[in-house]
């Protein structure tokens, strides 16, 4: 930068020896007398002189010389007009609105178009995937019809949430061997002994009824106290159609008939159902008398006693989990999503990307310990931002705005000048870097390496 020398001896600044020199030096050594040995240091190893302090005192001169560069007026302007399209184009609503007021911009996009892309932008990151979809049904109709793959990714994701809606760690290793003598923890503390068959005694199934038939009762020959309206109303995942919104098809592609017990559960039809659990002895015969009476029995007082009014209050009755509901409910819309990739696999829309997301989706549920699931890192906050950019992007194509904004356009540039100065030697490029100068201010900067 200066095309100064100096020397330093044992990490002491000896001060410049050269000025003027060339732009590109080679270091040599030279050696006078034959069988001479010297030791050298290239960086191979630190040195004593801190010659990074030196490097940051330069970085922080070049760091000032650029913020005191005085912009013409047309320049603050323009750069005013493009950070406020920036804060638009990603749906900062009312960061935007306060920054046009005092720079008086204006926006190309309604103030209205901009705060439902927020909405939608914030449900999405709230992993609210459902109720985001429905409003962009109602505020951009045919967007999600008209890209597949979006909405792929959209149901995807809601199948995600809705398992993490389910505390499964209620169930432990139950959920997969079909045994629920671990559910005591969500009756009442009296919940008796043989809630908890014994491992002599035949290890109870469940037989999922239709909403048609006799509901079950209590012990006491009362009925079952019935589901809130929340919890009983059909699951309403996001379709293209309304017969997919309606029951689901009734047919063996999709697998709604399930009439083995090798699993675990029998299912007929669709809509809302009721549990009795059947007896399966060690030959892996389902029987639903003799032995298997005591656990009916048992699952009978479990119900029973998780849901009488006098063990909880009237607010912890309402909101009490229904666990097995929402098993349910994951299953029912975890065929429905099978459903919507052969409508894309039909159409050569399912590549290999489709094919490895839906897998890793489906596989969470195999596992009683999710944290050992190769696909756990899908169960992350953080990746829900990319779908809140991806239909935010899409959002914007769909009203015929860019989807990258100038200010995104001039960063890019930047990068490309970067890399043309240090192609061409340029000493300051290689000691300033435009993106790292954007994460720190100048009093941060100088000490920054």
């Amino acid at each position: 930068l200066k095309r100064t020398c100096f020397y330093t001896k044992n990490g002491r600044h000896l001060g410049v020896a050269f000025t003027d020199l060339p732009s590109e030096l080679f270091p040599t050594i030279g050696l006078q007398t034959p069988g001479e040995v010297v030791e050298v240091n290239f960086g191979q190893q630190p040195f004593e002189y801190d010659i990074m302090e030196e490097i940051k005192q330069v970085r922080y001169e070049i760091f000032l010389n650029i913020r005191q560069t005085t912009l013409p007026k047309q320049k603050v302007e323009f750069m005013n007009s493009i950070i406020s399209a920036f804060l638009v184009q990603e749906a900062l609503a009312g960061t935007a609105k306060s920054f046009n007021s005092v720079t008086y911009q204006t926006n190309k996009e309604p103030q209205e178009s901009v705060e439902n892309r927020q909405k939608i932008r914030m449900l999405l990151l709230e992993g609210q995937v459902e109720r985001a979809c429905e409003m962009i049904d109602r505020c951009y109709p045919e967007l999600l019809s008209n890209n597949m793959q979006l909405a792929f990714e959209l149901k995807v994701r809601q199948f995600i949430e809705l398992y993490l809606s389910i505390d499964l760690s209620a169930l432990g290793d139950d959920l997969h061997t079909g045994s629920f003598g671990s559910l005591p923890s969500l009756s009442s503390p009296n919940t008796p002994p043989h809630c908890s068959p014994s491992r002599d005694s035949p290890t109870p199934v469940v037989v999922m009824k239709s909403a048609s038939q006799t509901p079950p009762t209590s012990p006491k020959g009362s009925p079952v106290r019935e589901k809130s309206p929340a919890a009983t109303a059909p699951l309403s995942p996001f379709a293209d159609n309304k017969e997919e919104r309606g029951n689901s098809e009734d047919s063996s592609r999709n697998g709604c008939e399930m009439d083995s017990c090798e699993n675990g559960c029998v299912e007929n039809g669709s809509g809302n159902a009721e549990a009795e659990v059947v007896a399966e002895d060690s030959t892996g015969k389902c029987s639903g008398n003799g032995a298997g009476r005591d656990a009916y029995d048992a699952m009978e007082e479990f119900d029973r006693e998780r849901l009488e009014l006098e063990d909880f209050s009237d607010s912890e009755a309402e909101y009490a989990p229904d666990l097995f509901y929402r098993v349910e409910q994951l299953v029912v819309f975890g065929r429905k999503l099978n459903q919507f990739a052969m409508r894309m696999e039909d159409q050569q829309l399912m590549d290999e990307k489709n094919k490895q997301l839906l897998l890793s989706a489906f596989s969470l549920i195999a596992y009683s310990n999710v944290k050992s699931c190769p696909a756990a890192y899908l169960l992350k906050p953080e990746q829900r931002e990319p779908l809140a950019n991806a239909v935010n992007n899409a959002i914007l194509e769909y009203l015929g705005h860019p989807q990258t904004s100038a200010l995104q356009m001039l960063v890019n540039h930047a990068r490309y000048l970067h890399q043309e100065m240090l192609k061409a030697n340029l000493p300051g490029a290689s000691i300033v870097d435009p993106m790292r100068m954007l994460e720190f201010k100048a009093d941060a900067y100088r000490g920054h390496v």
